[in-house]
């Protein structure tokens, strides 16, 4: 289901959600599974991030792997404030600077490293 789901979302740009059961909703242009409140402990609704996997090869394909995944990107804008010079950004440039002054590479994303 999901996966018919998310090709009528490719080929109309619409039905951005689809009701998987349970109340479980999936995304498809944020990438992401929400889980209502009622099914956890936290009694909010959680939203966790996806990823699509071919079934055969088992590689992801949605999100492109070399890319960041939408749903990060989209928590990355609701947090940052502006006018605040201390935004995601200038922490990672800060970060991978200190880390080269000091004769250190970093091959990873910030993503992969910070929870933003």
């Amino acid at each position: 289901a999901a996966d018919r789901g998310l090709h009528i979302y490719r080929a109309s740009g619409k039905g951005r959600r689809l009701t998987i059961g349970d109340g479980h909703t999936l995304d498809f242009q944020l990438m992401t599974c929400s889980k209502p409140s009622s099914s956890n402990s936290r009694g909010r609704t959680l939203i966790v991030p996806v990823r699509r996997k071919d079934s055969v090869s088992m590689e992801q394909t949605h999100p492109h792997p070399d890319s960041h995944h939408p749903w990060l990107a989209k928590k990355l804008t609701l947090r940052e404030v502006e006018g605040d010079w201390l935004t995601n950004d200038f922490f990672w440039q800060a970060f991978t600077k200190c880390l080269s002054d000091g004769g250190e590479t970093i091959d990873a994303k910030a993503e992969e490293l910070f929870d933003f």
